[in-house]
């Protein structure tokens, strides 16, 4: 199972995502398995580290009683181009939401 797979199947906040989540930030280069990681999966300031350069045009929705959370990540593909490139998500909370959306923008699923 990829690490996105289990970010989509997750239902809150997992430590041992962020600690693979952490690893993978930092490219696993000479970094352990680190439980002091951010924790990504809780805090929309720290998903939100994850988001690529470029990847500035987001937007958040609720969907009421379901306790879902969607996020669209975009970005233009050159400066003066009407061309974007998406990455979407939706997940049980914020933070969540916005960690797929960065691990598919990052190409990392």
């Amino acid at each position: 199972m990829t690490l996105l797979d289990r970010l989509e199947a997750a239902t809150g906040p997992d430590r041992e995502l962020d600690a693979e989540i952490h690893w993978q930030k930092l490219d696993g280069v000479g970094v352990g398995y680190d439980r002091n990681s951010p924790a990504y999966t809780a805090s929309i300031d720290a998903a939100m580290t994850l988001v690529p350069e470029g990847w500035t045009a987001w937007e958040m929705r609720s969907h009421g009683k379901r306790t879902r959370y969607s996020v669209d990540l975009s970005r233009l593909q050159e400066v003066d181009a009407a061309e974007e490139d998406w990455a979407y998500s939706s997940g049980p909370t914020p933070a969540l939401a916005i960690c797929i959306a960065a691990i598919k923008a990052r190409g990392e699923g």
